[in-house]
């Protein structure tokens, strides 16, 4: 019984146990960042966080074609498309505006940081609404409390703690450790993805 709750766990959600493919996306975030924070003034050049994306872009089409090489590929329901599409917008508008009213405003707090830590939390429970398994409960439970934690460092009495990481701004400290979580995060996600695997196909 319990394999055949795992083997229904991998099919439903299988795309989004795929953890490799968001080494590029944290990679491409946090080189980004740490180049705005070096920058003094306006940007001018634009280049290098192009040269980045585009290697980013890149990096994301080798891994899918390895996650398809090695592993298959598994069709998704009409309703999981869904739910994607909609989460994927609605996750880009509320990162748009946390990231809006975080340039703009001086909060104690980081609304984006915020926003990183509540998608870490609907991507597990829309794992679980595919198919229930608690199998990367620990990765995304760490996940959620690091960056809940560091989004509200300042209430806590930690002010200016992004000084310490060489960092001009508290924009720029959460989204350094949030690029940097989500490399981790993928990397121990694939980590869990092939130890659930049988082992032949592991």
């Amino acid at each position: 019984m319990h394999n055949i709750h795992k083997t229904r766990f991998l099919a439903a959600n299988y795309a989004n146990l795929q953890g490799l493919k968001a080494v590029p996306v944290g990679l491409l975030l946090l080189l980004v960042v740490l180049w705005a924070d070096a920058q003094s003034g306006p940007a001018r050049d634009l280049s290098l966080p192009l040269l980045l994306s585009l290697g980013a872009g890149l990096l994301l089409w080798a891994v899918e074609r390895y996650y398809r090489a090695r592993f298959g590929r598994v069709e998704r329901t009409p309703r999981q498309k869904r739910m994607e599409l909609f989460l994927g917008v609605a996750g880009s508008a509320l990162g748009l505006g946390a990231f809006i009213l975080d340039v703009t405003l001086r909060l104690p707090f980081s609304l984006i940081g915020l926003v990183f830590a509540a998608a870490v939390a609907a991507e597990y429970l829309r794992m679980q609404w595919y198919a229930p398994g608690k199998y990367l409960l620990p990765l995304s439970l760490a996940s959620f409390l690091i960056l809940l934690a560091v989004s509200v460092l300042p209430l806590l009495g930690a002010g200016e703690w992004w000084l310490r990481l060489g960092l001009r701004a508290q924009l720029y400290g959460v989204l350094v450790v949030a690029g940097a979580v989500t490399i981790l995060n993928g990397l121990v996600g694939h980590w869990y993805f092939v130890r659930q695997l049988p082992p032949g196909e592991a």
